[in-house]
Protein backbone atom coordinates (compact mmCIF):
# COMPACT_ATOMS: atom_id res chain seq x y z
CA UNK A 1 0.00 0.00 0.00
CA UNK A 2 2.67 2.28 0.63
CA UNK A 3 4.61 1.18 -2.74
CA UNK A 4 0.97 2.92 -4.24
CA UNK A 5 0.64 5.56 -1.87
CA UNK A 6 4.23 6.72 -3.32
CA UNK A 7 3.16 6.26 -6.73
CA UNK A 8 0.50 8.77 -6.40
CA UNK A 9 2.30 11.13 -4.59
CA UNK A 10 4.57 11.17 -7.75
CA UNK A 11 1.93 12.08 -10.10
CA UNK A 12 0.78 14.29 -7.90
CA UNK A 13 4.02 16.51 -7.59
CA UNK A 14 4.28 15.81 -11.63
CA UNK A 15 1.18 17.25 -12.05
CA UNK A 16 3.22 20.58 -10.43
CA UNK A 17 4.94 20.59 -14.13
CA UNK A 18 1.56 21.83 -15.73
CA UNK A 19 0.49 24.18 -13.47
CA UNK A 20 -1.91 24.79 -9.85
CA UNK A 21 -5.03 24.56 -12.52
CA UNK A 22 -4.10 20.97 -12.78
CA UNK A 23 -3.02 19.93 -9.77
CA UNK A 24 -5.77 20.99 -8.14
CA UNK A 25 -7.91 18.64 -10.48
CA UNK A 26 -5.58 15.91 -9.36
CA UNK A 27 -5.73 16.96 -6.13
CA UNK A 28 -9.47 16.58 -5.74
CA UNK A 29 -8.89 12.64 -7.55
CA UNK A 30 -6.82 11.80 -5.04
CA UNK A 31 -8.67 13.41 -2.21
CA UNK A 32 -11.65 11.42 -3.63
CA UNK A 33 -9.83 9.02 -3.98
CA UNK A 34 -8.13 9.02 0.22
CA UNK A 35 -11.40 10.61 1.96
CA UNK A 36 -13.07 7.04 2.86
CA UNK A 37 -9.93 5.42 3.46
CA UNK A 38 -9.39 7.40 6.73
CA UNK A 39 -13.41 8.10 7.10
CA UNK A 40 -13.80 4.62 6.90
CA UNK A 41 -10.23 3.78 8.29
CA UNK A 42 -10.56 0.46 5.91
CA UNK A 43 -6.75 0.80 4.52
CA UNK A 44 -7.70 -2.18 1.91
CA UNK A 45 -10.98 -0.29 0.92
CA UNK A 46 -9.88 0.92 -3.01
CA UNK A 47 -8.67 -2.41 -3.13
CA UNK A 48 -12.31 -3.93 -2.10
CA UNK A 49 -14.65 -1.45 -3.63
CA UNK A 50 -14.45 -0.09 -7.20
CA UNK A 51 -12.55 2.88 -7.57
CA UNK A 52 -11.88 5.62 -10.49
CA UNK A 53 -8.55 7.07 -9.31
CA UNK A 54 -5.87 5.74 -11.94
CA UNK A 55 -8.77 5.99 -14.96
CA UNK A 56 -9.50 9.17 -13.56
CA UNK A 57 -5.43 10.12 -13.12
CA UNK A 58 -4.77 8.87 -16.94
CA UNK A 59 -7.51 11.32 -18.82
CA UNK A 60 -6.18 13.90 -16.83
CA UNK A 61 -2.54 13.62 -18.22
CA UNK A 62 -4.36 12.66 -22.01
CA UNK A 63 -6.42 15.68 -21.88
CA UNK A 64 -2.78 17.75 -20.62
CA UNK A 65 -0.71 16.29 -23.21
CA UNK A 66 -3.02 15.50 -25.98
CA UNK A 67 -2.68 17.15 -29.17
CA UNK A 68 -0.50 20.26 -27.54
CA UNK A 69 2.36 21.37 -29.65
CA UNK A 70 3.50 24.07 -27.01
CA UNK A 71 4.46 21.14 -24.58
CA UNK A 72 8.05 21.94 -22.89
CA UNK A 73 10.23 19.22 -22.36
CA UNK A 74 10.18 19.06 -18.79
CA UNK A 75 6.03 18.37 -19.09
CA UNK A 76 7.10 15.71 -21.68
CA UNK A 77 9.18 13.93 -19.55
CA UNK A 78 6.42 14.58 -16.30
CA UNK A 79 4.00 12.85 -18.29
CA UNK A 80 6.12 10.30 -19.33
CA UNK A 81 7.07 9.52 -15.96
CA UNK A 82 3.76 10.18 -14.43
CA UNK A 83 2.30 7.44 -16.94
CA UNK A 84 5.19 4.63 -15.60
CA UNK A 85 4.37 5.59 -12.24
CA UNK A 86 0.28 4.81 -13.19
CA UNK A 87 1.06 1.89 -14.82
CA UNK A 88 3.13 0.81 -11.53
CA UNK A 89 0.40 1.59 -9.48
CA UNK A 90 -2.08 -0.15 -11.23
CA UNK A 91 0.40 -3.24 -11.01
CA UNK A 92 0.48 -2.97 -7.60
CA UNK A 93 -3.20 -2.50 -7.03
CA UNK A 94 -3.72 -5.97 -9.43
CA UNK A 95 -1.25 -7.35 -6.77
CA UNK A 96 -3.10 -6.42 -3.31
CA UNK A 97 -6.32 -7.45 -4.76
CA UNK A 98 -4.87 -10.87 -6.13
CA UNK A 99 -3.27 -11.05 -2.42
CA UNK A 100 -6.90 -10.25 -0.95
CA UNK A 101 -8.38 -12.87 -3.06
CA UNK A 102 -6.14 -15.76 -1.66
CA UNK A 103 -7.22 -16.12 1.66
CA UNK A 104 -7.99 -19.16 3.74
CA UNK A 105 -10.98 -20.41 3.49
CA UNK A 106 -13.83 -20.17 6.09
CA UNK A 107 -13.93 -23.89 6.22
CA UNK A 108 -9.90 -24.03 7.07
CA UNK A 109 -10.42 -21.51 9.73
CA UNK A 110 -12.81 -24.32 11.27
CA UNK A 111 -10.40 -26.62 11.53
CA UNK A 112 -7.59 -24.44 12.53
CA UNK A 113 -9.59 -23.47 15.46
CA UNK A 114 -10.77 -26.96 16.04
CA UNK A 115 -7.36 -27.74 16.39
CA UNK A 116 -6.48 -25.55 18.86
CA UNK A 117 -8.77 -25.96 20.96
CA UNK A 118 -8.26 -29.38 21.18
CA UNK A 119 -4.54 -29.31 21.53
CA UNK A 120 -5.77 -26.88 24.64
CA UNK A 121 -8.02 -29.53 25.69
CA UNK A 122 -5.63 -32.43 25.19
CA UNK A 123 -2.27 -30.50 27.18
CA UNK A 124 -5.40 -28.96 30.03
CA UNK A 125 -5.44 -33.29 30.56
CA UNK A 126 -2.04 -33.14 31.36
CA UNK A 127 -1.88 -33.65 35.58
CA UNK A 128 0.10 -30.97 36.96
CA UNK A 129 -1.57 -30.51 40.26
CA UNK A 130 0.92 -29.13 42.67
CA UNK A 131 3.42 -28.69 40.15
CA UNK A 132 4.14 -25.11 39.24
CA UNK A 133 6.66 -25.18 36.77
CA UNK A 134 4.21 -27.78 34.93
CA UNK A 135 1.21 -25.25 35.23
CA UNK A 136 3.05 -22.52 33.56
CA UNK A 137 4.16 -24.45 30.55
CA UNK A 138 0.77 -25.54 29.97
CA UNK A 139 -0.46 -21.92 30.45
CA UNK A 140 1.96 -20.44 28.18
CA UNK A 141 1.71 -23.17 25.39
CA UNK A 142 -2.13 -22.36 25.90
CA UNK A 143 -1.62 -18.28 25.40
CA UNK A 144 0.98 -19.18 22.75
CA UNK A 145 -1.81 -21.37 20.55
CA UNK A 146 -4.13 -18.74 20.94
CA UNK A 147 -1.79 -15.78 19.90
CA UNK A 148 -0.91 -18.04 16.74
CA UNK A 149 -4.44 -18.19 15.72
CA UNK A 150 -4.92 -14.29 16.20
CA UNK A 151 -1.61 -13.23 14.54
CA UNK A 152 -2.62 -15.85 11.75
CA UNK A 153 -5.56 -14.65 11.05
CA UNK A 154 -3.93 -10.86 11.27
CA UNK A 155 -1.81 -12.23 8.61
CA UNK A 156 -4.93 -13.41 6.14
CA UNK A 157 -6.56 -10.44 6.91
CA UNK A 158 -3.73 -8.31 5.66
CA UNK A 159 -4.53 -6.35 8.94
CA UNK A 160 -1.12 -7.11 10.91
CA UNK A 161 0.43 -3.35 10.93
CA UNK A 162 -1.97 -1.97 8.66
CA UNK A 163 -3.38 0.36 10.60
CA UNK A 164 -0.05 2.45 11.55
CA UNK A 165 1.32 2.00 7.39
CA UNK A 166 -1.83 2.84 6.31
CA UNK A 167 -2.70 5.55 8.26
CA UNK A 168 0.82 7.31 7.73
CA UNK A 169 1.21 6.66 4.27
CA UNK A 170 -2.52 8.22 3.30
CA UNK A 171 -1.89 10.90 5.72
CA UNK A 172 1.49 12.16 3.93
CA UNK A 173 -0.19 11.91 0.46
CA UNK A 174 -2.30 14.24 1.82
CA UNK A 175 -0.03 16.24 3.61
CA UNK A 176 1.92 16.34 0.27
CA UNK A 177 -1.27 17.95 -1.43
CA UNK A 178 -1.91 20.61 1.01
CA UNK A 179 1.70 21.37 0.52
CA UNK A 180 2.79 20.81 4.10
CA UNK A 181 5.70 18.38 2.66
Amino acid sequence: MTAFDGGMSYVFRCLGHFGKLAQKEGAEILKKYYSPILKERMWDFPFTHKTTTLTDLHALFEKLGNGKKNITPIQNTALSQAMVALRESQMIRKNIVALKEERVPFAQWILMSFLGILLIVTLSAIPSYGDLVVSLFKGAFAAITVFILIILRQLDHLEFFEGVMGENSANDVLSIIKGER
